[in-house]
């Protein structure tokens, strides 16, 4: 039983993970970090998922601590290796360029469509739980 449930949630990582690179190359990144971080909580042992995040994240702490897990599960993984090196050389002119851009931006026009469809998404499952729960 319990291998049925770590296929289901392999099946669902691949899933967000599959969604999260769509996002990412749709330029969405906040999209793609939530999807890809719930990827990764379904599966911890998604090499590509790990390194995908790395790549929409912003802090270099949480960068750091996705390229050591792909090295952790993959030991070879030159691309993370390469990311880590080249993030622990920079990692002083990423943290001075960050705090020069610590203004807070609206959201782009063309992440608002995802607001609004989940915005529809979160009324319709609200209506139907409360459908569900009126004594007929």
């Amino acid at each position: 039983m319990a291998e049925r449930g770590v296929q289901i949630f392999a099946r669902q990582a691949e899933q967000y993970y599959q969604r999260g690179v769509a996002a990412a190359r749709g330029g969405q990144k906040a999209v793609a970090e939530r999807l890809l971080r719930q990827a990764v909580r379904l599966n911890p042992r998604h090499e590509q998922a790990w390194l995908w995040l790395s790549g929409v994240l912003d802090d270099p702490a949480d960068i750091a601590f996705c390229l050591r897990s792909v090295l952790d599960l993959n030991p070879a993984s030159e691309r993370a290796r390469r990311g880590l090196t080249w993030l622990e050389q920079h990692n002083g002119r990423i943290d001075a360029h960050r705090s020069s851009l610590a203004v807070v931006t609206p959201p782009r026009e063309q992440d608002q469509w995802w607001s609004a469809w989940r915005q529809a998404q979160t009324t319709w499952l609200w209506t139907i739980r409360a459908l569900l729960l009126i004594p007929i």
